[in-house]
C-alpha cells in the first residue's frame, strides 16, 4: 500500500524548493572575495563610512563593530583564507587608532560575493 503525503508535507516541500534548498551553497569565488575585502579595507583606512560602500555599484554591505564606531584603520593585511559554506574566511591584522596610540588586533571576515557582496567581521573584535 502507497503512503499519502498529508497536504501540509506538500506545502513544506514546495515552499523548501521555492526557496532554492538544492544543496549546500556555492562556496564564494576566493579572487573576488578578496578583491572585495581589499576594496572595503582601503575604503576605511581612506576615511569612508560602510554606509558608503552601499551606494557603490554593485553595493557592498559591510558589518565591522570598530569600523561603525567610527575608529579609523591605520594598515590592514590579509592572512589567508578558507572556504565557509557561501562565504571565504579571510583573516587580516587590523592597525588602529586608539587612546593610547595605534593599537594591532587580529580579525575574522566572512566575505560572500553572491548575489549580494557582503563582508562581516566575525571574530577578533
Amino acid at each position: 500500500m502507497m503512503k499519502r503525503w498529508k497536504p501540509g508535507a506538500w506545502m513544506l516541500l514546495a515552499a523548501l524548493a521555492a526557496a532554492g534548498c538544492s544543496g549546500p551553497p556555492r562556496p564564494a569565488d576566493p579572487g573576488q572575495a578578496r578583491a572585495a575585502l581589499r576594496a572595503a579595507l582601503d575604503a576605511w583606512k581612506q576615511g569612508e563610512t560602510p554606509e558608503a560602500l552601499k551606494q557603490r555599484r554593485p553595493p557592498v554591505y559591510v558589518h565591522d563593530d570598530d569600523w561603525q564606531a567610527g575608529r579609523r584603520l591605520l594598515d590592514y593585511e590579509l592572512a589567508g583564507d578558507e572556504p565557509f559554506g557561501g562565504e571565504l574566511r579571510c583573516r587580516a591584522t587590523l592597525s588602529l587608532d586608539g587612546e593610547g596610540g595605534p593599537a594591532t588586533t587580529a580579525a575574522v571576515y566572512g566575505v560572500g560575493v553572491g548575489p549580494t557582496l557582503t563582508i562581516t567581521r566575525e571574530e577578533g573584535q
